[in-house]
C-alpha cells in the first residue's frame, strides 16, 4: 500500500502577480492507494479530475497561462494541433520532475507550480 499526497499552493501569487478570485487550492492531503495497477489508476484518476477541476481546466489563471503561452510561439488562430505542440513544449521545458518519496505518490494541482508566463517576471 502506498500514501498519496496530493498538494496545491494556496498563497502563491496568482499568474502574472495578480490575483484572479480563485479558491485557494487545498494544501495537502493524504490518501492510502491500491498496490500495483489498481492504485496507478486510482492515482489517475485523481489526476483527472484535479486537471479538469477549479485548479486546472476551469481556472481564469490557467486559461490565461495558457493563452499567454500560445501567443508567445506565434500559433496561428483555430491551430489546435499547434496549440497543443505549444503548451506540451512550454511545460517540457518549465515544469521540473522531482522524483516522490519512497512510499509516497505526490501529486498537486496544475496551479501549484510557481512559473512564469513568457514575457513575465516570475513574482
Amino acid at each position: 500500500m502506498a500514501l498519496l499526497a496530493i498538494g496545491g499552493d494556496p498563497i502563491a501569487p496568482a499568474y502574472g502577480g495578480m490575483y484572479l478570485g480563485l479558491p485557494p487550492a487545498p494544501a495537502v492531503h493524504r490518501l492510502v492507494i491500491s498496490p500495483g495497477k489498481r492504485g496507478t489508476a486510482e492515482t489517475v484518476a485523481i489526476m483527472a479530475c484535479l486537471a479538469m477541476g477549479e485548479w486546472g481546466a476551469k481556472s481564469e489563471r490557467i486559461r490565461a497561462l495558457a493563452i499567454a503561452i500560445v501567443r508567445a510561439a506565434g500559433v496561428a488562430g483555430k491551430d489546435y494541433r499547434a496549440e497543443i505542440e505549444a503548451i506540451h513544449t512550454w511545460v517540457q521545458r518549465t515544469i521540473r520532475y522531482t522524483r516522490d518519496p519512497v512510499g509516497q505518490e505526490t501529486v498537486q494541482t496544475p496551479g501549484a507550480h510557481r512559473v512564469r508566463a513568457p514575457g513575465r517576471r516570475l513574482r
